[in-house]
């Protein structure tokens, strides 16, 4: 099956719209994917159908939201292979599985968590503050300067002192993937967890935990055309029932007293209070929308895409590209600098102009610009429902923009 790039935007309501007689180009994906109409048809069959509470209730309203809140969990545990459906706990998103496992994981003086130099904000943070609290030592693994994994420099680091590696899959700055696999095996023979941000990658790799024998992961279905608002932790049965809860209260417990608690099995030990239960069966219905389409036809249309654009923007000069020049490796970004240029700038006007949507910034990799003195990027980060025609578009008016800077 290829791909329908006309018929896949018919299920994106936001990309029929226009503004000044000119639609949308969404070239922000890495940040958050679009909805397509399955995804929002079940969060309002959820408000609209059945709105009860989760686990608390028999009566009708409840009793469907059970059902199809725990179906939302097996359709995600299937899409992953994990092992049991409760191995899927749904968190808020990726920041708060990785929060998650940082403030339940019990660590041992002088014991490390190895991370990459290019871990997102939220792969970096909680490491860091445990660092600052003496639980921990951190040992972070600089990347090469074309951002690949240097597996090399992996193994010299790894000792018996590291309890876990904490590593991306795929990278919100350069669009690189790792050997996680080889980071996986190697992790293992020396008695070390590895926990996976698979937020990139989630949505055009297939993630076989089982196969790849993960310890631990974290994903955000706002990267996966899913709601905003859930994410996904999963563990290894046997390691999630060894951790202590993060979040106490209601659900959490099978009874209590005034002085002891009987703490839920999983996955309720870890989903305190009521959930955003519209949002676990629009993930649900994201998945099933994925499986559809096809993550191998997804891959191949945003790499396609990539390759497109790094052509038509190297015709520009001065252009710089942050990752390998093989844009296939990349996956679907282009993130890049503009000589003489302000990228604040430059974005505003190709939104302003062309409905272009794209970011600028530090891209939530503030570590990175900042160790390496590189100021903000602009980053193009495609999707399946993107065009070829709308990177044109983007190319023109960014040299549009250039004869205005450079006159």
């Amino acid at each position: 099956m290829s791909l329908d790039v006309n018929k896949l935007r018919e299920d994106f309501a936001p990309l029929q719209q226009t503004v000044k007689k000119k639609p949308f180009i969404y070239f922000d994906n890495a940040c958050m994917t679009l909805k397509p109409k399955p995804v929002t048809d079940a969060i309002l069959d959820y408000y609209n159908n059945f709105p009860g509470c989760h686990g608390r209730t028999d009566h009708w309203f409840g009793s469907e939201t059970s059902k199809k809140y725990e179906e939302a969990r097996k359709k995600i545990a299937k899409f992953f292979n994990t092992a049991y459906a409760q191995e899927i706990i749904f968190v808020r998103n990726a920041t708060e599985g990785l929060n998650l496992l940082a403030n339940t994981i019990e660590f041992n003086p002088g014991e490390v968590v190895i991370t990459s130099d290019i871990e997102h904000n939220s792969n970096l943070l909680p490491w860091q503050l445990l660092e600052k609290k003496k639980k921990i030592k951190r040992l972070i693994i600089p990347t090469n300067p074309d951002t690949t994994f240097n597996l090399d420099k992996y193994r010299e680091r790894m000792t018996s002192e590291v309890k876990l590696v904490s590593m991306l899959y795929t990278s919100n700055l350069s669009g690189i993937t790792f050997p996680i696999e080889d980071i996986i095996q190697i992790a293992h023979k020396n008695k070390a967890w590895v926990c996976v941000d698979a937020a990139q990658a989630a949505l055009a790799r297939p993630i076989d935990v089982q196969k790849l024998d993960i310890d631990f992961m974290v994903a955000s279905i706002h990267k996966m055309w899913g709601p905003t608002g859930i994410g996904l932790l999963y563990g290894k049965k046997e390691l999630l029932d060894g951790l202590p809860q993060f979040l106490a209260g209601g659900g959490t417990v099978e009874d209590i007293t005034y002085g002891s608690a009987k703490i839920s099995p999983l996955p309720d030990k870890f989903e305190a209070g009521l959930q955003d239960y519209a949002g676990a069966i629009g993930a649900g219905a994201a998945v099933d929308y994925i499986r559809e389409v096809g993550q191998k036809n997804i891959l191949e249309h945003i790499q396609e895409l990539n390759v497109y654009a790094t052509s038509r923007l190297s015709e520009i000069w001065g252009i710089e590209f942050i990752g390998p020049q093989d844009a296939r490796l990349r996956s679907g970004i282009s993130n890049l600098w503009i000589e003489g240029i302000p990228v604040a700038d430059a974005s505003r006007i190709l939104n302003e102009s062309e409905n272009i949507m794209a970011r600028y910034g530090k891209h939530c990799l503030h570590s990175w610009y900042n160790s390496h003195k590189k100021p903000d990027s602009i980053r193009f980060s495609f999707g399946a429902y993107n065009t070829f025609e709308e990177i044109d578009v983007m190319v023109r008016s960014l040299q549009d923009v250039l004869k205005f800077f450079r006159h």
